[in-house]
């Protein structure tokens, strides 16, 4: 039960701790106000008293059992114990979190065991201790014998604490749970090339805690910034310095750029530690208060020892400027008063955020109903805090007709009711809806903010409509609503619409970024065919210290598939063991496909055994892999294996492994696996239509392929091309340019693939004036470029004797590969101008491009009469002959 938590602040200074050593061993003249009169007191009773930054979180869960949570066991840690345990009455430390690996925040470990009486260890003999790996390896330096895993013999009466080492993850996605309690690590940056966590705890009450920190990175402070992920009741956050702007190289924020930070991130109210002997708690203090009389965050300079409740509303938001600098006046600790104060204590939390934290915490429609229908017993009106609550809760349970019931009886709506409405249809997919929600707002004369502006972007990406979204755009500008996460969703909608140079642009004059404005713009690249310019730009993201997520690397990945770079893929894989991403199910599901892809089917298993957990994707992937790389029987023992284990099978399954069965030409299987899809209903899903057409083609029954083609409610590109190119191999010539008159009839455009297919056909033909009309098609589109189209023109030309017409094309095209100088000079030989061949050989060679032994033995056979002397240009070609015989 949260209401019976607390928090207790065992050290608010910083690193060095106060009284500083130097201050007294070497006084200044004047003396340091703060140092020299800090042992007048005792620690109890004196504010400026300050150890290591350090918090002890007393979380008493639902059953009653309190847990003491600690974050960092710094170099002070032993006097902490001695002099605020007792204190408080703290028997013994369940759990430790650690934010760094720095010396204030690891080196008391070695004194752990004090707190830790034999019999009192949870039961298990060992403290858990979450760190990341980067902590993990420097503790183990410091303190190899912590982490033994068995006490050896003789050890058994040693003070030596066994600790359970659990890493964990500098990721807002990857929160992890310690005695209980669910923590948010929150990554920041301490100095400009090292990063430290903070963390985001509390149901009820939402506490972040920044203790090192010298830059708070965009992704961070959305999620604890009031117009980001919510307002947080209380932030715990480092001021070093009292005065200063801090610079490029500082490691800490001075004041002046933690009140900044404050006013950005509008918490309830702020507490700052990590201070150093410039600040004078009563001064400072009085000045703060002053400060926070004309805005509502009420901010405090803490001092150690306090307990503060953690359910206790943080209730200074509600008092009065004048009472707000009455209170700190009276120098309480930052507000958090001596214990026997805080047994007198404040009210609990007012009806309507009860109500709303208990939404908060509902884990099914069914308690947001009961939630709701104790709301409308209990208060004369539901008010627009708790309809906002209401509608936000439904909405996360893809209840809509509740939530749109409870927005439509609301008397007055905010910008927060009608953004949590659009937001409850985007998520269903309802993107009119979301559209028609936006201008009826706007017709109520209530302006939209940063968030609806981002979900009315993610509506028009997702219908195209590129007219509205531009005009978002401008009001975007003219507001002056940009920020990092509206520009990244500005950058993600042109993408959705094809733009990619306008999200390009965007992103280029982006002012921030964080890792998802990167990964938007790489995914972009990559589903628009970039894949290389998707490469370079992760190597860009790299370079300037953004580490990428989940997304990222399997955006990247996927970039390397398109562009077979398996070694810019292996190189992301080795990366990804050493980060931890080792057991995500979708980075294992995509380096599979990146491996298979890339016909390394081999090292694609590997990645696949290793898998502890494996999905659709997975196994489609692993079988379409051994598919294409002619393992058919692989393919279809896989996927038995995938059925015995009752994994479920998609539609890509299925065009899997009639791959395989046409790979291994097996009609009885593939004609068993057809029945099943007409047995299914699967056979109008025009993928596995186009796939059964190239599986009949491939095994030699093209009237089973045209009825299939025929019978398709829908037809593409890829569907006719199928037909067209199996009729092509199976030397039905006629019949494949027939059927690229029939598509045509049908208003589909040919794609690259269909016409290198068509015009193969007209080459064997020797079909020229369909070839020339073919011709003329391509010209009038972005597929002359095509080198694969150009190769089937030159060898279409060169095989109706057209020489000239085949030089022109080859002339024309913006590059050539291997196949196109294979083409034209065999064309050449063939055609008997064996000069015009050796001189292209040259030339090919001249490129870079090796003369194989095919293309040599036709030149050879054709122009074996040749007087090779006479031909200046030959050297070269004469060489690579002589190397041959």
């Amino acid at each position: 039960m949260e209401s019976s938590s607390s928090v207790i602040f065992l050290g608010t200074g910083c690193s060095g701790a106060l009284p500083e050593a130097r201050c007294l061993i070497h006084p200044s003249t004047p003396p340091c106000p703060v140092c020299s009169h800090s042992l007048s007191l005792p620690p109890e009773r004196n504010p400026n008293y300050r150890c290591n930054t350090s918090l002890l979180i007393d979380y008493c869960q639902h059953d009653g059992i309190h847990k003491y949570i600690l974050i960092d066991v710094g170099k002070t840690f032993r006097e902490q114990v001695l002099r605020w345990f007792s204190h408080h009455k703290i028997p013994y430390v369940d759990s430790i979190i650690l934010t760094h690996e720095h010396a204030d925040a690891v080196l008391g470990l070695d004194d752990v065991w004090v707190v830790q009486p034999s019999g009192c260890r949870n039961g298990l003999g060992k403290v858990p201790i979450f760190l990341t790996h980067f902590t993990m390896n420097s503790v183990a330096a410091r303190f190899p014998y912590l982490l033994k895993n068995k006490l050896e013999e003789g050890d058994e009466g040693s003070q030596v604490i066994q600790l359970d080492w659990t890493i964990i993850e500098g990721d807002i996605d990857k929160p992890f749970v310690s005695s209980g309690l669910e923590f948010v690590p929150l990554p920041v940056m301490h100095g400009e090339d090292y990063v430290c966590l903070g963390f985001l705890f509390g149901r009820r009450s939402r506490i972040a805690y920044l203790s090192d920190v010298s830059r708070i990175l965009p992704r961070t402070e959305h999620a604890i910034s009031k117009s980001g992920a919510g307002q947080l009741d209380l932030l715990i956050l480092e001021t070093n310095e009292l005065h200063g702007e801090g610079d490029a190289g500082s490691c800490h924020l001075t004041l002046s750029q933690t009140l900044n930070a404050v006013k950005r991130i509008s918490p309830k109210r702020a507490l700052l530690i990590g201070m150093n002997h410039e600040f004078e708690h009563h001064k400072e203090n009085q000045t703060l208060a002053e400060w926070s009389s004309s805005l509502s965050p009420t901010v405090r300079g803490g001092n150690a020892a306090p307990r503060r409740p953690l359910a206790r509303s943080f209730s200074a938001k509600n008092r009065s400027p004048r009472a707000r600098n009455r209170h700190a006046a009276a120098g309480d600790g930052g507000g958090y008063g001596s214990p026997e104060q805080e047994g007198r204590g404040e009210s609990s939390l007012p009806d309507a955020e009860a109500l709303a934290s208990s939404l908060r915490d509902c884990g099914g429609a069914d308690g947001v109903r009961r939630v709701h229908a104790v709301a409308v017993r209990s208060l004369d009106s539901l008010g627009t805090f708790v309809a906002n609550n209401l509608i936000s809760a439904y909405a996360r349970f893809d209840e809509v007709s509740d939530a749109r019931k409870v927005f439509d009886e609301m008397p007055e709506r905010s910008v927060v009711s009608w953004t949590a409405m659009m937001n409850a249809y985007l998520k269903l997919g309802h993107y009119g809806e979301v559209v028609r929600l936006f201008f009826d707002m706007v017709g109520s004369g209530v302006q939209g903010n940063s968030l609806t502006f981002v979900c009315l972007l993610k509506s028009c990406g997702e219908r195209c409509d590129a007219k509205l979204g531009q005009q978002v755009h401008c009001c975007i500008v003219k507001g002056g609503w940009s920020n990092v996460i509206v520009d990244s969703a500005i950058a993600h909608f042109y993408a959705q619409c094809g733009d990619v140079a306008s999200a390009s642009a965007i992103f280029d004059k982006m002012a921030s970024r964080d890792v998802i404005s990167w990964t938007t713009m790489i995914t972009a690249y990559v589903q628009h065919g970039h894949g290389g310019q998707a490469l370079r730009m992760f190597s860009e993201m790299v370079s300037e210290g953004f580490r990428p997520n989940e997304f990222t690397v399997c955006s990247v990945l996927k970039a390397c598939a398109e562009e077979k770079a398996v070694r810019f893929g292996k190189q992301l894989h080795c990366a990804v063991l050493k980060k931890m991403y080792k057991n995500d199910i979708h980075i294992g599901s995509a380096l599979v496909t990146m491996y298979a892809r890339c016909g390394e089917v081999f090292d694609a298993q590997a990645v696949f055994d290793m898998m502890p957990r494996r999905n659709t994707i997975t196994w489609t992937s692993m079988i379409s892999g051994y598919a294409q790389s002619g393992h058919g029987e692989k393919a279809i023992f896989l996927f038995r294996k995938m059925k015995m284990r009752r994994v479920f099978v998609n539609n890509l399954t299925i065009v899997g492994l009639l791959s395989a069965c046409g790979s291994l030409q097996s009609l009885y299987l593939g004609k068993e696996l057809h029945a099943q899809i007409i047995k299914n209903s699967m056979e109008d899903n025009l993928q596995i239509g186009s796939t059964l057409v190239w599986f009949y083609c491939k095994c030699g029954e093209y009237t089973y392929a045209a009825r299939i083609l025929e019978a398709m409610p829908d037809r593409d590109a890829i569907s006719w091309t199928a037909l067209i190119s199996g009729y092509n191999n199976l030397g039905h010539n006629v019949e494949a340019l027939k059927s690229l008159d029939d598509m045509l009839w049908d208003g589909v455009k040919p794609n690259t693939y269909t016409y290198s297919s068509a015009l193969k056909a007209c080459a064997k033909l020797e079909a020229l004036q369909y070839g020339r009309k073919i011709h003329g098609f391509v010209n009038k589109t972005q597929d002359f470029s095509n080198v694969f189209v150009g190769s089937s023109l030159i060898d279409m030309y060169m095989r109706c004797g057209k020489v000239d017409e085949a030089r022109r094309v080859f002339d024309a095209m913006p590059e050539h590969n291997l196949v196109t100088w294979k083409v034209i000079i065999t064309g050449f030989a063939q055609n008997g101008l064996c000069e015009e061949a050796l001189k292209y050989m040259y030339l090919m060679q001249q490129e870079g491009h090796e003369v194989d032994d095919f293309v040599l033995s036709t030149v050879l056979t054709s122009c074996g009469d040749l007087q090779w002397k006479s031909i200046s240009f030959s050297d070269s070609v004469a060489g690579s002959v002589s190397a041959r015989q």
